[in-house]
């Protein structure tokens, strides 16, 4: 979950945020690898290591409710803190927010009493969405591929415009290059259900 941008709708509306615990635990993550200026820590013991140093554990090709597909990502990352010692903590799907809108009223503007301004008021709906630079790209789910964490990388297709279960895929070839239908819809020989997907 991309935190700062859902955050923002509260900051843009004026209204309180309250942060969740994993948000807390991935910001406090960051000021442990980041130095002051928001640069990445590198190790000076270890200079051939570049840092964050990034593993994909899935991989997940979603059809979402907009009919456009999208890469959704889950994957570990480790940096290190300023004495070289590495950190790592988990991001599950940094391509989603939590877009909030919010119910309005019309106040009298305690700044001009003859001046009538409009304030958020509470939330109207709150609904996670993709963000447009996670469309499915096949070159980029390759390169996230060709990272794996302990050499595994789980492939799934999502139809979100259904109520349907994640189904496993059995290869990168098939995930890149077939059809979403052909992998949601299509013959057993698309996709598998018992067996994890090494990365090559």
């Amino acid at each position: 979950m991309d935190y700062e941008l859902t955050q923002r709708y509260y900051t843009d509306a004026k209204q309180k945020y309250e942060k969740k615990g994993d948000q807390i635990e991935y910001e406090n993550w960051q000021k442990r690898v980041k130095d002051s200026a928001g640069n990445w820590n590198q190790n000076p013991h270890d200079r051939d290591t570049v840092y964050p140093k990034i593993a994909y554990w899935r991989l997940a090709r979603i059809k979402g409710k907009d009919g456009k597909e999208y890469l959704e990502t889950r994957s570990m990352w480790t940096g290190v803190n300023a004495y070289g010692d590495e950190q790592t903590t988990s991001m599950v799907d940094p391509e989603l927010f939590t877009e909030t809108k919010w119910n309005s009223r019309r106040i009298q503007d305690p700044n001009d009493r003859n001046n009538i301004i409009t304030e958020a008021s509470g939330v109207l709906s709150q609904i996670a969405k993709h963000k447009p630079e996670s469309l499915f790209n096949p070159e980029r789910a390759r390169e996230c591929y060709g990272q794996p964490h302990d050499n595994i990388c789980y492939l799934v297709v999502r139809d979100d415009t259904r109520d349907a279960q994640p189904i496993e895929v059995s290869s990168i070839e098939d995930f890149t290059m077939k059809s979403f239908n052909d992998l949601a819809y299509g013959t057993k020989s698309t996709t598998t259900t018992s067996s994890t997907t090494k990365a090559k």
